[in-house]
């Protein structure tokens, strides 16, 4: 392992890294690995690129080989803060916690450190360690506060007595001419959040605007929508009864689907709140299985399967085996196991033919209230559609025109689809509750009609959300911004009911 002057284009890889342009920031690191293999920095940023790709156990290999020839402890503790990192993706916070400690003996200081420890003691629920954290870091800053440090704070105080103070001092910590930075996005829409719980619409939408405005990516509306024209094409009917099909595997999946930020988070509280039933969250097992077993090719979130014409029986079944390694394996003990990937409506097709049994709930809420909640969250990865309302409009009604024909073609097939509809979710709780396990073949228990209290963690970003009791104020959130959502309702059309 080297560790002098950073080789050159390694600025430029990370800085489109930082940026969010991941393809590009690939294509620079694959050279770097060719021209300067042992330099830490860049074998790092690998490790970083694979776990934004969904490839977490190539990430972790890197990252330990990297501590382990580490020449001490001071070069480390930023390769372990990254390994936290992928810890956490990996579901797994004690080591996460446990790795960020370690960096943090190394780096007491380090603000980028104890922001991240903050925001996985906030994952953990363990709301007052993670204020006490931030709240001794931040006064002990003596110039402005750390953008880091704000916004992690922000994000613990956004419904609390503290919100004016987290408003305050993001306000002091975003730069007033800001870089198109991944960090710089992510603290601005937290401001865009605080802004909107203290009821100041305007400036809250300002805030979603400019960090839109921010990202480095450009959506292609013709590249989606000749996409779901290819998917459409290919997975007709009779292609997707007559294609071949694997033997399944055991316990039961159920694929929780749809637009993010439409209820499929509060979906999978309910359902794991059954006893039997375990859930996995956002997992990438199903992509990744299509990736290696099906010829899928494209980005994370619009992976396209070859067509089943030119799939066998063995191709289905190795992409099942890889599915049940990753998710139902390790879950056995349960009789339902869920897997909470909206963007798995891009594949629908080769669901029931890799699992005959599989339960599908295609989660719905109004349009115009799912992509402004879109258009407020900070997603990691590629999400170019989520940036400007236009392009918003366009997507969703891609996203509708694919799930109307996979709700045409599945049950063809002899797939179990239901709908679950997020304003009856919330305002008629028990009863679609008791219709969702029914349709999953399994007896009620009213466990399920408190979610909240379960300590099972969400991954995404909705952890907050469903901790709470169930509530209706997400409602027509929309209406809050007025006509300065004109241009997604125009570009939303006839999706609207």
């Amino acid at each position: 392992m080297t560790l002098g002057p950073p080789p050159p284009g390694y600025r430029d890889a990370f800085r489109a890294f930082k940026a969010g342009d991941l393809r590009r920031a690939q294509r620079a690191t694959d050279r770097l690995l060719v021209s300067s293999p042992a330099d830490i920095r860049v074998r790092t940023l690998s490790a970083m690129l694979a776990a934004r790709a969904g490839k977490l156990a190539d990430s972790e290999r890197t990252l330990l080989d990297i501590i382990a020839h580490c020449p001490d402890e001071d070069t480390a503790f930023g390769i372990r803060h990254q390994l936290a990192l992928v810890h956490l993706q990996q579901r797994r916070l004690g080591d996460a916690l446990n790795q960020i400690d370690l960096a943090l003996a190394a780096a007491p200081d380090s603000p980028v450190l104890v922001a991240a420890k903050a925001d996985m003691l906030l994952t953990a629920n363990r709301r007052d360690e993670a204020d006490a954290l931030l709240t001794d870091a931040l006064e002990r800053a003596k110039d402005a506060p750390n953008l880091t440090l704000a916004t992690t704070y922000a994000r613990l105080h956004a419904r609390t007595d503290h919100r004016d103070r987290a408003i305050a001092l993001l306000e002091r910590a975003i730069p007033a001419n800001a870089p198109p930075r991944m960090d710089i996005r992510r603290a601005i829409l937290q401001l865009g959040a605080l802004y909107e719980h203290a009821q100041r619409f305007d400036e809250a939408f300002d805030c979603y605007h400019r960090a839109g405005a921010l990202s480095p990516v450009m959506y292609d509306p013709r590249a989606t929508a000749s996409l779901v024209d290819r998917i459409i094409d290919r997975w007709t009917p009779d292609a997707v009864a007559n294609a071949p099909r694997s033997h399944g595997a055991q316990p039961t999946p159920v694929f929780i689907v749809g637009m993010p930020r439409s209820g499929t988070s509060l979906t999978e509280r309910i359902l794991t709140s059954h006893p039997s039933v375990e859930g996995v969250g956002e997992s990438d097992a199903l992509s990744d299985a299509a990736a290696l077993s099906l010829g899928a090719e494209g980005t994370p979130w619009r992976a396209e399967p070859h067509p089943p014409a030119k799939l066998t029986a063995p191709d289905f079944q190795n992409a099942t085996s890889e599915y049940a390694r990753q998710v139902l394996t390790p879950n056995a003990h349960a009789k339902r196991v869920t897997d909470k990937h909206p963007m798995n409506f891009w594949r629908l097709g080769i669901i029931p033919l890799m699992f005959p049994g599989a339960h599908i709930i295609h989660c719905v809420r109004d349009p115009r209230d799912t992509c402004v909640s879109c258009f407020a969250q900070h997603f990691v990865g590629d999400h170019p559609w989520a940036n400007r309302l236009e392009d918003l409009g366009h997507f969703y009604r891609q996203y509708a025109r694919l799930m109307a024909h996979w709700e045409r073609v599945l049950p063809e097939a002899g797939a179990k689809l239901t709908r679950a509809v997020y304003e009856d979710m919330v305002t008629e709780q028990e009863t679609e509750s008791r219709r969702l396990i029914q349709f999953l073949g399994l007896p009620w228990d009213d466990v399920c009609l408190r979610p909240h209290e379960s300590d099972q963690i969400t991954w995404t970003h909705s952890n907050e959300q469903v901790r709470q009791p169930v509530y209706t104020s997400s409602a027509g959130r929309w209406r809050r911004f007025g006509a300065r959502l004109d241009p997604l309702i125009t570009a939303l059309g006839d999706a609207i009911d």
